[in-house]
């Protein structure tokens, strides 16, 4: 194999992918279409043949050689598998569409009366049917797929893919999971009255994105104002996005852009969108900041880096990147900066509030595709049983059959959020205790971050860990956050 070229003809692929994925996110077209670019390149990058010729190649390889090989090798296997599940998530995405899924889940976030919230909830269910069946078809051909590539579990193959200890993983995620329990369900009581007028104990599935929307704080997020607070505050670092023509801003209003903000890399560092279409509030400006910070990360890997370095290594350093900078809202010094709130304690509580559900509802995800995914591998219903019942006791309100699959939707992907939550806190507090609480204006926090960032995905954040303070990966700072 020329791997030389074959790097190339990766590169390639994932350029086109990426401008497929921005027009359609951007709204310059109604369907995603990724079909023909599978079909083009398939054969020669993610083929059968080409995974086992991958494989035999890995296992011949030299101490200094495993990783990059072991990259491509993760990139080949997991473009085989969505190749498999290609047709099932066209379905899916157009059920969706049809069910009409995106608007039904922000009418629920955005209505204030609980029994229409109820009677949308409803709807939705009824209109998911048809996807929880194609759902559960997609996780057994993972499932099937991780033997037939390699003889092993699913499981198995990811970890020896990415080369994550997913028991040790499993087993800091349980402990965090009661460790923050106490302070989570006071959060929850607390927000619940003063949110929904409600006690935590009826909270039900159609009361938590109103719940998460944080209404009764956007008015200190004016609509259109967060991309140039983002601005503002990275000049703080010395960070002029003007001056980044690598990052391409699509601010334009479309009928079909996407509500979401998105970071999409069509060519690292040449080239990164930054595709948004601003809402106001506080959760639009988390999502957009997120994406910020990875779009950041991207732009600013070293020019002579490898195509693993850019590419394909851990995908937690990125998600790490844009926690930090969303999460410069939980900073104090920082809302009075640029919101002149002098009393912030309950916005950032709040905040704390949303980040800790959405971190144990990942560890739900975790927790329930390790199990699914194992070799004791339940029924579905046994499964779905299972997951409901974590969810109530995780997250303090019941759980629907209906959606217990679509929390699984990408198998074991919860690794990259969760790392990169707990790599953030740490990653965090290294800042703070070198530049100050005011981190976010230094330009010597900026410099510090781009050295971290010319990178790209060279390192692990467990390495990275390693190399900023000397210790592994730990889910100290995280739990200290909370304390």
């Amino acid at each position: 194999m020329d791997l030389t070229q074959y790097r190339k003809r990766a590169g390639q692929y994932l350029a086109e992918r990426a401008e497929e994925l921005y027009r359609y996110v951007s709204g310059h077209q109604t369907t995603l279409d990724l079909g023909p670019i599978y079909d083009k390149y398939c054969a020669e990058l993610f083929s059968d043949e080409v995974v086992k010729e991958l494989q035999q190649y890995h296992s011949t390889r030299k101490e200094a050689e495993e990783r990059p090989i072991r990259c491509l090798l993760k990139f080949a296997i997991e473009h085989n598998l969505a190749n498999r599940v290609r047709s099932l998530d066209e379905q899916i995405a157009v059920g969706s569409i049809n069910a009409d899924v995106h608007t039904l889940e922000m009418k629920l976030a955005n209505t204030a009366d609980r029994n229409e919230r109820r009677d949308i909830y409803q709807e939705l269910r009824n209109r998911m049917d048809a996807i929880h069946l194609l759902r559960s078809e997609r996780l057994a051909v993972y499932e099937s797929s991780g033997r037939q590539l390699a003889g092993k579990t699913y499981a198995e193959l990811y970890s020896d893919l990415t080369g994550l200890d997913l028991g040790l993983l499993r087993s800091q995620v349980t402990r965090f999971l009661q460790a923050s329990r106490d302070y989570y369900y006071s959060h929850l009581r607390r927000f619940s009255e003063l949110s929904l007028s409600l006690k935590s104990e009826d909270v039900m599935p159609w009361d938590v994105p109103r719940l998460l929307r944080g209404s009764p704080y956007d008015s200190h997020f004016v609509e259109g104002k967060a991309m140039s607070m983002a601005k503002r505050t990275l000049m703080g670092l010395g960070i002029d996005l003007k001056k980044m023509a690598n990052i391409v801003i699509d601010a334009e209003e479309r009928a079909q852009k996407s509500a979401a903000p998105h970071c999409i890399r069509a060519n690292v560092p040449e080239k990164i969108y930054l595709v948004l279409r601003p809402q106001g509030g506080l959760v639009d400006i988390l999502r957009l900041f997120h994406e910020v910070g990875r779009c950041l990360h991207a732009a600013n890997v070293k020019k002579d880096a490898t195509f693993e370095d850019r590419y394909l290594g851990d995908r937690a350093v990125p998600r790490t990147m844009g926690f930090l900078l969303q999460y410069v809202v939980l900073n104090h010094e920082w809302l009075a900066d640029y919101l002149k709130l002098q009393c912030s304690e309950e916005l950032r509580s709040f905040v704390h509030l949303k980040k800790l559900y959405d971190l144990r509802q990942e560890a739900v995800r975790f927790l329930s595709t390790l199990e699914y995914l194992g070799d004791n591998q339940p029924s579905e219903k046994d499964l779905t049983d299972r997951i409901c019942r974590k969810y109530g006791e995780v997250l303090g309100h019941p759980a629907d059959v209906e959606f217990a699959l679509a929390s699984l939707e990408k198998p074991l992907s919860s690794t990259d959020f969760l790392r990169g939550w707990i790599f953030e806190a740490e990653l965090r507090e290294i800042i703070v205790n070198r530049f100050g609480e005011r981190w976010y204006s230094r330009p010597a926090a900026g410099d510090f971050l781009n050295e971290l960032w010319q990178y790209g995905q060279h390192f692990s954040v467990e390495e990275l860990a390693s190399r900023v303070r000397l210790v592994e990966l730990n889910m100290g700072p995280i739990t200290r956050e909370l304390a």
